[in-house]
């Protein structure tokens, strides 16, 4: 329960306590000496309409902040699911991905150094790209083991394809040779984290 929400509950709690010592105290009177009308009694009754509507607002107020947060809740999981289809869409639809994916799924993908710039390696490029940032938003705690799982058979079967392990290392020979990071961090710290 965040602070705020304490410190209105706890007002309304003491509202509501005034409100039945208010009410209480008049019933009394009244009990006790009939021969009181009940406008000898009006500051009391006017208290008491007072703190009644404070109870009022304050469960109007209640009720609208568990509505507003249960639809900031329910927007917010309507937007990552949105979000998640579309991730998949784009996985699933791109074709270029989609051919070296089944490519390599049965064994036919070839990566060769020397024809730097193919299509395959292109789409190769692709394919880790799309994998690198999957596992970026991972790592950040964008998305979570649920939501990758879908993809967590092709991300193995890409990691452990020998071809594919050329590219990287021809990646990596180029990046060592000039001094830069390489890239699919994330991705390779996945794998090795989730599949070694």
């Amino acid at each position: 329960m965040k602070t705020i929400d304490k410190i209105l509950f706890g007002f309304g709690i003491l509202v509501f306590l005034i409100g039945v010592v208010v009410f209480v105290q008049l019933s009394y009177t009244l009990i006790v000496n009939p021969s009181y009308s009940l406008s000898d009694l009006t500051p009391l009754s006017i208290l008491l309409s007072a703190l009644i509507a404070a109870v009022a607002m304050y469960l109007s107020t209640r009720v609208n902040v568990i509505i507003s947060d249960d639809t900031k809740i329910r927007d917010s999981k309507n937007k990552q699911f949105e979000f998640m289809m579309n991730l998949y869409n784009f996985y699933y639809a791109h074709e270029g991905i989609r051919k070296v994916r089944f490519a390599i799924e049965y064994d036919n993908f070839e990566y060769e150094s020397t024809t730097k710039g193919s299509d395959n390696e292109k789409y190769l490029f692709a394919l880790l790209r799309f994998f690198e940032n999957v596992c970026n938003m991972y790592h950040n705690q964008i998305l979570t083991d649920k939501e990758i799982d879908p993809i967590l058979y092709d991300m193995k079967k890409v990691y452990f394809n020998e071809e594919v392990q050329k590219f990287l290392q021809d990646i990596f020979d180029r990046h060592t040779k000039y001094g830069t990071k390489p890239p699919y961090n994330n991705y390779l710290t996945f794998c090795k984290i989730n599949f070694n």
